[in-house]
């Protein structure tokens, strides 16, 4: 009986020290997966680029289109990474297969979004030619798939309350509103999708893309001042 005991305790010390271990290696793991993704979606944005279309623009209306365009690429893959740093750095929980599947197929849209981003309007005969429609739609793929590894993190580490305590007081108000504030995005584009496939003015696009990058700095804005507060050192006086 008291080997058994024995026993029962030393499996409880060995699930502690294992699931304490798996927290702290949640970061690292993250960390290097979502670098290699970015990465790739990163070096197939560069050799997809086309310059030309920055330099010597036909007018006005295309080199907007192609600015703004790329803009939002750049932004998509830098706070892709941003948040999912932040988030290894915050949060603690074990891992599972969700956390190996979200990332990946993040990169996959990811890779759509730039196809269509880097796509020349005359290469492509759905939606009359255009290429803004599909770039719009790609990109709501991508903040749907981004709400899943949003709700994946939010969820598990809820779950492992104990270990995240003290980070949940302070922004969970701003982890729930932002869920929302997604849902909200994914309306957004999917209606610039409809829209720029409707009406083929090239004004009408560059509406969409500058609200979807003012809405890329609001984010990084918001999200700067909710984690400025949870890093900013302490009063200990």
């Amino acid at each position: 009986m008291r080997l058994i005991r024995q026993l029962d305790s030393s499996n409880t010390a060995f699930v502690r020290i294992f699931h304490d271990h798996s927290n702290i290696a949640n970061a690292s793991f993250y960390m290097t997966m979502v670098s290699i993704i970015q990465s790739l979606a990163l070096g197939y944005f560069a050799t997809a680029l086309k310059a030309n279309s920055i330099f010597e623009p036909s007018c006005l209306a295309a080199w907007l289109l192609c600015i703004l365009t790329y803009a939002i690429v750049v932004q998509m893959i830098v706070v892709t990474w941003h948040e999912y740093a932040m988030g290894s750095i915050c949060f603690k929980w074990p891992l599972g297969y969700s956390d190996s599947w979200i990332p990946i197929l993040l990169g996959l849209t990811e890779y759509f979004v730039i196809y269509f981003a880097t796509l020349e309007h005359t290469q492509y005969s759905f939606a009359g030619g255009r290429s803004t429609p599909c770039f719009f739609l790609a990109f709501s793929f991508f903040l749907i798939l981004t709400w899943f590894a949003f709700q994946n993190q939010y969820r598990k580490t809820v779950a492992n309350r104990d270990s995240n305590i003290e980070i949940l007081t302070l922004i969970e108000p701003y982890l729930i509103s932002t869920s929302r504030l997604m849902w909200g995005n994914i309306i957004f584009y999917l209606v610039a999708a409809l829209v720029t496939w409707r009406f083929s003015s090239d004004w009408v696009s560059i509406a969409f893309l500058f609200v979807c990058n003012c809405n890329f700095i609001f984010h990084a804005v918001r999200g700067k001042r909710t984690f400025d507060q949870v890093f900013s050192p302490t009063d200990t006086a």
